[in-house]
């Protein structure tokens, strides 16, 4: 007979001839297919890299390999260059399930720094401005857009922060001219 159990079952064969009774059990443990979880998405800027967090009963193989640290870890790190969504396949026993996570890959700014103008004289202010990003952080105690007077010729390095939360940097020289003496 085909046996179709709901739960662990253990069935008992009877076989009766002329010498007599004999009987033999067998059972039938259910196993189920192997469970496969590949995490959330993730979200990384260009460049950056982001651990997978594969989980499962059996044997890993993650794909497509482009960018992966490992193909059969649970844990990848994922350094993909455009988004790529990597598909976890678990193998058991009873077969193989798969699930999958996209990895979405965000552009860096292209990031510019404007000075006006970009030589003065002594005690003479200029406005320092980035461009290409939403947000713009300066070194040296600088607020984007706000004139300020340079007190010597200076290399200024500004941060630009796009939407996606993506930064770069770019520089700039000012030029601090000394001011004649005149006697």
């Amino acid at each position: 007979p085909i046996a179709s159990p709901t739960i662990n079952t253990t069935y008992t064969l009877t076989v009766t001839n002329s010498c007599g009774i004999a009987t033999s059990t067998v059972s039938v443990t259910l196993t189920t297919m192997p469970t496969a979880n590949a995490g959330s998405p993730a979200f990384i800027c260009s460049g950056n890299n982001t651990t997978l967090n594969g989980s499962g009963s059996g044997t890993f193989l993650w794909s497509p390999s482009t960018g992966l640290s490992c193909t059969t870890c649970a844990n990848p790190v994922a350094n993909p260059t455009a988004t790529t969504t990597y598909t976890l396949a678990v193998t058991g026993s009873c077969g193989t399930n798969t699930a999958t996570v996209s990895v979405t890959v965000n552009p860096l700014p292209v990031v510019t720094a404007n000075a006006n103008p970009t030589a003065v004289c002594a005690g003479s202010s200029l406005i320092l401005t980035g461009g290409g990003a939403a947000t713009y952080v300066w070194t040296g105690g600088v607020t984007n857009g706000i004139g300020f007077v340079p007190t010597s010729t200076n290399t200024y390095t500004v941060t630009g922060t796009n939407a996606s939360t993506c930064s770069k940097t770019a520089t700039i020289t000012v030029v601090v001219n000394p001011l004649p003496s005149v006697t």
